[in-house]
């Protein structure tokens, strides 16, 4: 399969039978730092060096985790601002 014939000019997510294959084109260190996260979501992810593939997981699951990913981001950016504005 090729870049054109998988349609990666216009997503990012490849549905297959086994979960999804994320093409994020951020090297490894993105990568795998994203598997652990996406895996504490509970979510089994593996960096294959060109993608992320996520084994038993849709769409549906995968926007469930960042999402709450997301709130926990926020809510780590608001705990910290309220320390600097504490210790200058």
């Amino acid at each position: 399969m090729s870049f054109r014939s998988m349609g990666l000019s216009k997503t990012q997510r490849v549905t297959s039978p086994e979960g999804l294959q994320l093409f994020l084109w951020q090297g490894d260190e993105i990568q795998n730092t994203i598997a652990l996260l996406l895996k504490s979501k509970g979510i089994e992810a593996k960096n294959e060096g060109i993608c992320l593939a996520l084994s038993d997981c849709g769409p549906s699951e995968l926007d469930k985790a960042l999402a709450s990913l997301l709130e926990q981001n926020y809510l780590l950016q608001r705990h910290f601002s309220k320390t600097r504005r504490i210790w200058p």
